[in-house]
């Protein structure tokens, strides 16, 4: 039997220009897991995260997996999934500073459901799931959302290094040449 594995809701951010372009965080190095390696943003699950407001009704494991993407998202980039509320760029900012210093996501979800916020239907769409792979010390079991924006990432030091924009088939190439580290993918079992 596999040992157990954690939830974890990564999204897979992409706009779409002259081609397409999805948005890569650089972890950084001093992490345990993967630290230095390229990747989507998101992370585990967390009490609280199953609060997400959300406008069609989602029970569950799917409810919760949504709430830890947009509350991952919006902690790492500052691209906020939520629509309609009424907070101003001043809250905004204050709510994303609270997350990365510890905050609650029931808190999180709390502020924005009493400023009209909610998840429209259509926002997030699940891509995939894989699970790390045997020889990995943590094992989680990831599933994937595709999100379209028009918003430009913010990274704020700590967690992450970096971040940026990239074609999938030349970060693929640069990833085959030995130029930069992602994980390698495993099985959906």
């Amino acid at each position: 039997m596999p040992p157990m594995t954690r939830q974890t809701a990564n999204i897979i951010l992409y706009r779409q220009g002259s081609g397409l372009e999805v948005f890569l965080v650089s972890r950084s190095r001093e992490l345990s897991f993967l630290g230095g390696y390229l990747a989507f943003p998101g992370g585990k699950t967390e009490a609280g995260d199953e609060a997400l407001p959300l406008v069609e009704a989602v029970e569950g494991p799917q409810r919760t997996l949504l709430g830890c993407a947009v509350r991952e998202l919006f902690e790492e980039t500052g691209v906020l999934a939520v629509q309609n509320s009424s907070l101003s760029i001043d809250d905004t900012d204050a709510l994303r500073r609270e997350l990365l210093q510890g905050g609650s996501a029931s808190g999180f979800f709390s502020a924005l459901a009493g400023a009209g916020g909610a998840l429209e239907p259509d926002t997030l769409h699940q891509a995939l799931q894989l699970v790390t792979p045997k020889f990995s010390r943590e094992r989680y079991t990831s599933t994937f959302f595709l999100m379209e924006t028009g918003e430009e990432p913010e990274i704020l030091p700590g967690e992450l290094a970096g971040g940026r924009w990239c074609s999938p088939a030349r970060t693929l190439a640069e990833w085959e040449r030995g130029e930069l580290l992602l994980a390698p993918r495993s099985s959906s079992s």
